[in-house]
């Protein structure tokens, strides 16, 4: 007999053998062995990520195409970011066009004088073949994610999930570092030895992937350590023993084990942007909850860098060696960055070619940068994007998430209910976006999906203004949902304004 499984934000009710139910498993399956392996930073990971993704939107989006049904989620929102979407996508598969047959060829001068000819935009055009499928694959998870986070208590079950997911794996790193000497996956590691790096190669990777599940994780502990029903329970007793209380017990003791590994990771950037995330998601959720002022609120991220400093330096001797190095590494990683930025000058427009800069990187090279280190990558997302994709299309991917924190910040801020999980992608954006910076971490799969499969559950939810958002805000402020008060308030004061 199938049990009924409903939301309290108004969904509808679904049996637990949904076509959802199902997708989510599938999702969280592949999201819990996409760090398999090593972060699935290679080509044949990639090609057989997309296929995965593939076939997993061939099977949801035909089921509902027989049915003559329509997919779950469609808001405003959806038709520009797939359409810019779309145009990014369709730019690589230009660059490995052969159009130089029919124009002639495509003449570059290289820094070293040589003239190249050759009859694709892209100077690695089965490098961005490749490209183009890992990002039909990331379009295709994202909108499968989306798909199944409209049931907001189905959307934070998932984010549970993926804590769990991501703590199973820090603990794995932990003993890879200290019980399996010093491994990855078993095998002799052959770079940043003495740091905790995982299923990762890279340090800064695996810190990455850690600091989005802490955010996640201590966003669902202030989620329901500020609940109202939580808050004012009958005697300290209870308020102490309830399973309510375990569970923040739980959150707070996994988000120590995920701080603990990101400092054993020796990431300066990785701890840095991770306190930011964290900051922000949590500074967000006790705004809204709370009622704090402005002042309160400044203490949030004061008090957490603190608490990462203060941990570093107890247990992250290795990280804060590195932090005297700060400036020697600077130095080159400045050089690197001018000789990127003469990259794109000389091609702003087309680009040398999704994934290309390996190879591109190699002619502009030049001391101080040392030729005994191949630079596989730009070290910055963003330079990463211009270089290859030209500075028009490379900024598609920017533009998209820039527009999806903005929506969740707004979501987090104004909406009547829903805020947590909104709260939750601000802060994973925003701590990818700083460590993109300098790094690449989101320019590995398993950060990308689980970057993805975050924002997503974040921008699922309902609009404020739609009726079902009415419903489910007297609900939650029939269970005590202290943000549902005032905002519905503040509401009512603005129609009055506009009646007169």
């Amino acid at each position: 007999m199938n049990t009924m499984a409903t939301s309290t934000l108004g969904s509808r009710p679904r049996t637990k053998n949904s076509p959802q139910t199902f997708l989510m498993v599938a999702i969280l399956i592949a999201l819990a062995l996409s760090p398999l392996p090593l972060g699935s930073n290679r080509p044949v990971f990639w090609a057989f990520g997309a296929l995965i993704a593939g076939l997993g939107g061939a099977i949801y989006f035909g089921s509902f195409a027989l049915r003559g049904e329509r997919i779950r989620i469609s808001t405003p929102w959806m038709k520009p970011a797939i359409i810019l979407g779309g145009l990014y996508l369709g730019w690589l598969i230009v660059q490995i066009l052969p159009l130089g047959l029919m124009l002639g060829g495509f003449e570059t001068a290289l820094p070293s004088g040589l003239v190249i000819t050759t009859n694709t935009l892209s100077l690695t055009p089965g490098a961005t073949t490749v490209a183009a499928l890992r990002v039909a694959g990331y379009g295709m998870v994202f909108m499968l994610v989306l798909q199944i986070a409209g049931n907001r208590d189905r959307a934070k079950y998932i984010a549970q999930m993926l804590v769990f997911i991501v703590v199973g794996w820090a603990l794995y790193g932990l003993l890879a570092l200290i019980q399996f000497d010093d491994t990855i996956l078993l095998f002799e590691k052959w770079a940043y030895l003495g740091s905790a790096t995982g299923p990762f190669v890279n340090r800064n990777s695996f810190a990455t992937f850690l600091a989005m599940g802490m955010i996640t994780c201590l966003g669902l502990a202030a989620d329901r350590a500020t609940r109202r029903n939580s808050m004012h329970s009958s005697s300290v007793t209870t308020r102490l023993t309830d399973a309510s209380t375990m569970h923040i017990y739980l959150m707070i003791l996994i988000g120590l084990v995920l701080l603990a590994t990101i400092l054993q990771t020796n990431s300066r950037m990785g701890v840095f942007a991770g306190l930011i995330g964290t900051g922000l998601t949590t500074t967000l959720i006790l705004a809204r909850r709370l009622g704090l002022g402005r002042g309160t609120l400044l203490l949030v991220p004061v008090i957490l860098i603190i608490v990462g400093s203060l941990s570093a330096w107890l247990y992250g001797g290795t990280l804060v060696d590195r932090l005297g190095g700060v400036e020697q590494d600077a130095n080159v990683r400045l050089a690197v960055y001018r000789q990127v930025l003469d990259m794109i000058a000389q091609r702003p427009v087309v680009g040398w070619g999704a994934d290309s800069f390996e190879v591109v990187y190699r002619a502009f090279r030049a001391p101080p940068v040392s030729p005994e280190f191949s630079w596989a990558r730009a070290h910055s997302t963003y330079l990463a994007h211009w270089s290859e994709t030209g500075i028009l299309f490379g900024s598609i991917p920017l533009l998209l998430v820039g527009a999806a924190f903005f929506a969740c910040l707004i979501a987090a801020l104004r909406r009547d209910s829903d805020i947590v999980l909104p709260a939750i992608g601000a802060g994973v954006i925003a701590t990818g976006a700083t460590h993109s910076l300098v790094d690449f971490s989101l320019e590995m799969q398993a950060n990308v999906w689980l970057f993805l499969a975050l924002v997503a559950l974040a921008l699922g939810g309902h609009k404020a203004s739609s009726p079902v958002a009415h419903k489910a805000a007297e609900k939650s402020a029939a269970a005590g949902d202290p943000a549902i008060p005032a905002a519905q308030t503040h509401s009512r004061r603005r129609k009055r304004r506009r009646r007169s």
